[in-house]
């Protein structure tokens, strides 16, 4: 009787595991789809596809470009790339600008003559020495389409009203194609609440990011 219940319980155990083996591929499966699902989910609720339309990020960022953007952002620093809101943004079907932050909250900026007076030279804090910016397509030489109510002379002491204090709340952008761009220099600093996020990384060339983002 005792060896009957033990060679039954054997048999059924035996028949359990065989059934549960055969199901255990279709649960992984199932377990990694849910997976990708859950992932493209979050890729599309955190970032947000754009295509850069223009030169004005060259040669960063060429027209046509596809970046994605991160919508979680709050903070920003200098040398992040965000795409910014700008309502009254004329003879433009598109509000959004993207552009580089070069300076943020707190921060004092000028612009100056160099030497030959040529080119023109952006300054942060630091009124001794220009900022090296290594990513520009050009060197600044037209300040007078922009707006800039001071440009220093290169006899001048950096000094006085010519120098722009950045507000809370606020960043200064630039486009790298400095000659060719509609920015902070034009418009001043724009507010944070205006960023509609911060560049994360660039779908143009990445296939697996093309399809999550049906480029």
């Amino acid at each position: 009787m005792d060896e009957k219940n033990i060679e039954n319980a054997d048999f059924n155990i035996s028949v359990y595991e065989n059934k549960s083996s055969g199901q255990r591929p279709l649960d992984i499966i199932l377990n990694v789809i849910l997976v990708i699902l859950l992932v493209f989910l979050a890729f599309r609720i955190i970032y947000e596809p754009v295509i850069v339309d223009g030169h004005s990020m060259d040669p960063t960022l060429y027209n046509g470009e596809r970046v994605a953007l991160d919508r979680t952002a709050k903070t920003y620093s200098v040398g992040d790339i965000v795409v910014v809101d700008v309502e009254d943004l004329v003879d433009h079907e598109s509000t959004l600008i993207i552009k580089r932050v070069v300076a943020v909250a707190g921060d004092r900026i000028a612009f100056k003559y160099n030497s030959d007076r040529k080119i023109i030279e952006f300054y942060r804090n630091d009124m001794t020495t220009p900022v090296n910016e290594g990513y520009i397509l050009e060197n600044m030489t037209d300040i007078g389409k922009f707006g800039i109510d001071k440009v220093f002379s290169p006899e001048e002491e950096i000094e006085g009203d010519g120098i722009i204090t950045i507000g809370e709340d606020e960043i200064f952008v630039m486009g790298d194609n400095r000659n060719n761009s509609l920015d902070s220099r034009k418009r001043g600093a724009v507010k944070i609440s205006s960023v509609r996020g911060k560049m994360a990384f660039a779908i143009s060339g990445n296939a697996l990011f093309s399809i999550v983002f049906g480029f």
